[in-house]
């Protein structure tokens, strides 16, 4: 009984990432039910059974790049340092990992999938997510002493805003992101340090 359940749950998973390249590769629209159910060496019929239609395992896909995304922003913040070095690693580790998702959020784009309204509920969620985060990274530097802040929503706002802007530019301009490091330091340090003497 176990070893079905393990079995039906690995079929699932090699659905879900196969499905996650061909969307990738040839966007919402040219993927098939079919192409995704050989991807496995499977028919139909077992992709039905996992899966009611090709948007619930779009929907599926979607909500699992989410996760995994989520998950490596929070074991980024949780690392040892001070509130500055995390919010650093935070955004690095949420730039690169960005890297990985444009291709495919470009098939989405490119598919006009930008409408269906799951896409729309998991990016609020996710971008409310991070400005929490951010605010949490904030807050302990102010508890630290180590920055002053009169308006603590405001900057909040303004850094989610600033690294949306960094996604945007590393979305439509890959070759961006060969120096985005030394990107990220030079806004960190205009944000905590300001750009007068």
């Amino acid at each position: 009984m176990d070893q079905k359940i393990i079995t039906n749950e690995d079929i699932k998973s090699r659905l879900l990432d196969e499905a996650r390249q061909i969307f990738a590769r040839f966007g919402y629209n040219k993927t098939t039910v079919d192409d995704i159910a050989r991807a496995v060496g499977k028919g139909k019929s077992t992709f039905y059974y996992y899966f009611t239609s090709k948007e619930e395992i779009f929907k599926a896909v979607i909500e699992k790049e989410a996760f995994l995304f989520r998950a490596k922003l929070i074991e980024s913040i949780s690392i040892k340092g001070s509130p500055l070095d995390k919010i650093k690693t935070y955004v690095l580790t949420r730039l690169e990992n960005f890297k990985e998702l444009v291709n495919f959020y470009n098939a989405i784009r490119n598919d006009g999938m930008s409408q269906i309204s799951f896409i729309d509920e998991i990016r609020d969620k996710y971008e409310m997510e991070q400005v929490n985060i951010i605010k949490m990274a904030l807050m302990e530097s102010i508890q630290n002493e180590l920055i002053e802040i009169d308006d603590i929503e405001l900057v909040t706002e303004a850094m989610a805003e600033i690294l949306k802007g960094l996604e945007y530019h590393l979305m439509f301009n890959p070759s961006a992101g060969l120096n985005i490091k030394t990107k990220i330091d030079k806004v960190l340090d205009l944000v905590f340090k300001g750009i007068t003497k």
